[in-house]
């Protein structure tokens, strides 16, 4: 989520080190607010390394194939990575 108090945008100039993952649909009407910043910096550029998955569909995991696949296998890996197996 985005930082949208401007009060508190000092707070945050050392991006974090907690993996996070990131998931996009572009038909999402939030779409735009999620990619451009709410007028400051990117959601992802708050995070050391974030996982960042794009799919065409809206506001949801994604359902269309091959790319639900593609993200919710990634998704699981990242998990397993930082949780351990």
């Amino acid at each position: 989520m985005h930082i949208r108090a401007e009060d508190y945008f000092n707070l945050f100039h050392v991006a974090s080190p907690h993996p996070t993952v990131h998931v996009f649909g572009k038909e999402d009407e939030f779409y735009a607010y999620g990619r451009d910043g709410f007028g400051n910096k990117p959601m992802e550029e708050y995070y050391v390394d974030p996982l960042v998955l794009v799919h065409e569909q809206g506001h949801q995991f994604p359902t269309a194939q091959p790319r639900a696949k593609q993200i919710y296998d990634r998704v699981a890996a990242e998990i397993w990575r930082h949780c351990g197996r």
